[in-house]
């Protein structure tokens, strides 16, 4: 019988301390990132916040624990099958931002205590096709 009550004890430790982990969402994190003087100090402020828009829309709902370079990759192939502003499919490197940035607001919140960990911080970029089209000249 002793047994029994320090396994349910154990357990129930166990429980409360996971309880009191703080484990924010990715909504509660972006909206505390938004109020933060770091967001108000970026020059592309407005831009950041159009791509934190889309995080919010598609990840929002999870927690920062259940984050992962799968769910990464799930929200790249979403964001990829959507148009832009130019009515045409989302460029690589609007998604490397927009995961970078999501990315910087975990740490951002670790460096707070906010979260315990970031599990994307390895989080690798897609190639983008960044050559330079240049118009041919009349002597060309």
């Amino acid at each position: 019988m002793d047994d029994e009550l320090r396994s349910l004890l154990a357990r129930v430790q166990a429980k409360l301390a996971a309880e009191d982990a703080p484990d924010p969402t990715v909504l509660e994190l972006c909206a505390r990132y938004e109020a933060s003087p770091e967001l108000a100090g970026l020059r592309s402020r407005k831009t950041e916040t159009g791509r934190i828009k889309h995080l919010v829309r598609l990840l929002g709902h999870l927690r920062v624990s259940e984050l992962s370079l799968v769910k990464l990759d799930d929200y790249r192939t979403v964001r990829r099958g959507e148009s832009g502003s130019r009515k045409q499919t989302t460029r690589p490197a609007t998604r490397n931002r927009e995961v970078v940035r999501l990315v910087r607001i975990v740490n951002w919140a670790l460096e707070r205590k906010m979260v315990r960990g970031n599990p994307i911080a390895g989080a690798q970029l897609e190639p983008e096709e960044n050559t330079r089209r240049t118009s041919i000249e009349a002597e060309d």
